[in-house]
């Protein structure tokens, strides 16, 4: 059993309990398959290695920088650290409502282009969407509570409105720092408590 921690909560994984942990989508030979992650090693999978790299799931062997979407099943509350690290070529990422927490290092250097459902997002770690150039899908957070440092970093195509609300206690430095695109209006949280010393809009632009 994995246990994921963060500065407000330790979440455990349920133990494998979902009939399935979602699909992956990605190119065979330019023929475009989709495999189900059937439990969850399957889904762990995922967060092995970096570009490149060869992953196994429900038997078959798909390269990393041949993935082209991924959706995560209903019921799955967490994305683990490092998860689609490296999925250069991944576009679609399909999230249901129960996502609660995320991991560090999740979808660092994708090609995401598609909208994430953040809704019920309570906790993001570090370096989120790091280096995912192609991103500019609006981000409404209104459950988040805690964002860990290099959100968004060096997103230089991000332009597209960030909603959080006052339920967010911690932000954390570099936050959004190298989103040369990005010249949208960002409210502070009122119940801030700490925003990160290295966060200056101007350093956004």
């Amino acid at each position: 059993m994995t246990i994921i921690k963060n500065p407000l909560t330790i979440v455990q994984s349920g133990g494998g309990t979902l009939d399935n942990y979602g699909t992956v989508t990605y190119l065979d030979n330019g023929v475009e398959k989709t495999v189900t992650m059937a439990n969850e090693d399957d889904f762990y999978e995922l967060c092995v290695g970096g570009s490149g790299n060869n992953i196994y799931i429900n038997g078959i062997t798909v390269n990393k920088n041949n993935i082209k979407g991924v959706t995560v099943a209903d019921g799955v509350q967490y994305l683990p650290d490092n998860f689609c690290y490296g999925c250069n070529s991944l576009n679609t990422v399909t999230l249901p409502d129960t996502i609660h927490y995320i991991g560090g290092s999740v979808l660092v250097g994708t090609s995401l282009t598609s909208p994430l459902n953040l809704a019920n997002v309570k906790s993001i770690g570090p370096s989120f969407m790091q280096t995912s150039a192609n991103f500019n899908q609006p981000l409404n957070m209104p459950n988040i509570e805690y964002i860990g440092s290099n959100f968004l970093q060096s997103c230089s195509n991000f332009n597209s409105v960030v909603t959080l609300n006052d339920n967010t206690r911690i932000i954390d430095a570099n936050f959004m720092y190298g989103c040369t695109s990005f010249a949208q209006t960002f409210t502070i949280p009122s119940g801030l408590e700490n925003l990160g010393s290295s966060y200056n809009p101007s350093n956004n632009r």
